[in-house]
């Protein structure tokens, strides 16, 4: 309790110094911003670096090491974003309002692009194949060769590249044949004769 109460007077203390500072030297707002963005970026590049190694060193897929660099990547443009409106003294609860504003108007106008962006959040998660997995979803059967936050891209057996959006993928019946725990990948597919 006494580290909290400590913590709050030292806060109080760099704010008011800070707001001195600002006061007192108006034209320090804009170093303030330049410090500001090139903390992001440095930040973003030092995570980004951290999780591809990351997932490197634990031989994660290249679509969960996609998905984890950009939502890290968000998240920090989100927190830079808030930083810069609060070292500006532009209160973040017009951000929030704002956000929300534009957040309902590109709702409204995306909804098919954002349930595509869901459905590849779940494709990501759930993991129904892997890349590199020989699958069939629908009337479409191939290679995975990528999986993405919107689209899923087999190579069929005749050279074609085919983009499936992830909410069709979702829609569709998937048939995986790989074999699962076999040390060495083993597919099971069969086929009729005549």
């Amino acid at each position: 309790m006494y580290v909290g109460y400590k913590f709050c007077h030292v806060a109080l203390y760099f704010a008011v110094i800070l707001d001195t500072i600002l006061r007192n030297y108006p034209n320090l707002i804009t170093v303030i911003y330049v410090v500001l963005t090139v903390v992001a970026v440095v930040v973003e590049r030092l995570t980004t670096r951290y999780w591809r190694g990351f997932s490197r060193r634990r031989e994660l897929p290249p679509d969960v090491e996609n998905g984890m660099v950009l939502t890290f990547r968000l998240l920090i443009i989100l927190g830079a974003v808030i930083a810069i409106f609060r070292a500006g003294g532009i209160p973040t609860e017009l951000l929030v309002a704002y956000s929300a504003l534009g957040g309902a108007a590109v709702g409204f106008a995306s909804t098919r692009t954002i349930g595509n962006f869901i459905s590849g959040f779940y494709v990501i998660v759930v993991r129904p194949f892997r890349v590199k997995d020989y699958v069939r979803i629908g009337s479409i059967e191939g290679n995975v060769e990528e999986v993405t936050l919107n689209y899923t891209k087999i190579l069929t057996p005749v050279n074609t590249t085919v983009l499936i959006s992830n909410q069709r993928v979702l829609d569709q019946d998937i048939t995986n044949y790989r074999l699962s725990g076999s040390t060495p990948l083993l597919y099971c597919y069969s086929f009729e004769l005549d």
